[in-house]
């Protein structure tokens, strides 16, 4: 994994810079001492939630398989195991997640796949009348959270990004 220098630019003072990448806290512009994001914490902090999102949707899928056996649902979480498992081994091996164009659409990639899962069953539960408020109101809140935060760190990456 060598290449050219990582590279950033200060948001404050517009200084491009070589931000020390095991350092796990703000990268410090060396001009300005203004703190910037430390853009490769962040995307290893996705890749971390991807990470735990595989175990869970793996343990729910096993207990599904288990109670209920293979149904729609099944055929539905499928997909998104082995994008998520992408996801995450593209994050970890990239040295700059926030320039690597196909790790930043993965990650779109599987949280909109997740999305549509979700709204599908919010509609198979409006179609059957069964519709559970709780699930609703949970799915809603984590995923407007997860999308803000990705939305953040979108914005971020552009805005620090820097050709070295």
């Amino acid at each position: 994994m060598t290449g050219a220098p990582v590279a950033i630019k200060c948001q404050k003072c517009g200084e491009v810079f070589q931000p020390d990448m095991k350092q796990h806290g703000d990268w410090v512009c060396p001009k300005c001492q203004f703190k910037n994001p430390n853009l490769h914490r962040h995307y290893r902090s996705v890749a971390d939630l991807y990470i735990l999102w595989l175990a869970f949707s793996a343990l729910a899928l096993f207990i599904h398989l288990r109670t209920v056996g293979f149904d729609l649902a099944v055929v539905f979480a499928l997909p998104l195991m082995p994008l998520l498992l992408v996801a995450v081994v593209l994050v970890y091996k990239s040295l700059t997640p926030w320039n690597d164009h196909v790790a930043k659409i993965l990650i779109w990639v599987v949280f909109g796949t997740s999305l549509a899962i979700k709204l599908g069953q919010v509609a198979e539960m409006l179609l059957a009348g069964k519709v559970s408020i709780p699930f609703i109101v949970g799915f809603g809140v984590v995923y407007m959270a997860i999308f803000g935060y990705l939305f953040w760190l979108h914005s971020q990456s552009k805005r620090y990004c820097s050709k070295s």
